[in-house]
């Protein structure tokens, strides 16, 4: 379990970057190509929402679906599973990012950066929960996260 505490942790530390990369409008428009702006973006766009999922699961399954999949309630039994994604978000990451279909748009959908801080903002729950609960056991996911100072959600 330690060693996915690290892989956990992760996806909170890149859905954070991520997340303030965009709202930065990285990167500046000025500095690189257009075709290579583009490439950034979609890349950055990309990553969000297939961190928004990873952490959704991770945060708001009840038990493993899977016998190797890692879920929050693994580290604290405590915590109370909750999903940010709705079934539509779900479906439309899915297809956004995995999938070729006439559902991709240009650009983030509306709700994406509120979903990600979402998330964010239930994970740093969790961190903070796991952290009250079983201080040793929190140490685990230091090397990506740092949960007590907001990171700018």
């Amino acid at each position: 379990m330690t060693e996915m505490a690290e892989h956990v942790a992760y996806e909170g530390f890149m859905l954070s970057g991520t997340t303030q990369l965009i709202e930065q409008d990285f990167p500046p428009s000025d500095r690189v190509k257009p075709t290579v702006r583009v490439v950034i973006r979609n890349a950055l766009l990309e990553s969000l929402l297939v961190h928004i999922r990873v952490l959704d699961d991770f945060l708001g399954m009840e038990a493993p679906a899977q016998p190797d999949d890692v879920v929050a309630v693994g580290f604290l039994p405590s915590w109370e599973p909750r999903r940010c994604l709705t079934p539509d978000e779900r479906a439309y990451v899915n297809k956004r990012v995995m999938h070729l279909t006439t559902v991709r748009g240009a650009g983030p959908a509306p709700w994406q950066l509120d979903k990600a801080r979402e998330v964010m903002r239930h994970f740093r729950e969790f961190l903070q929960a796991l952290h009250a609960s079983d201080p040793a056991k929190a140490k685990w996911f230091r090397r990506w996260v740092q949960w007590e100072e907001p990171s700018g959600f």
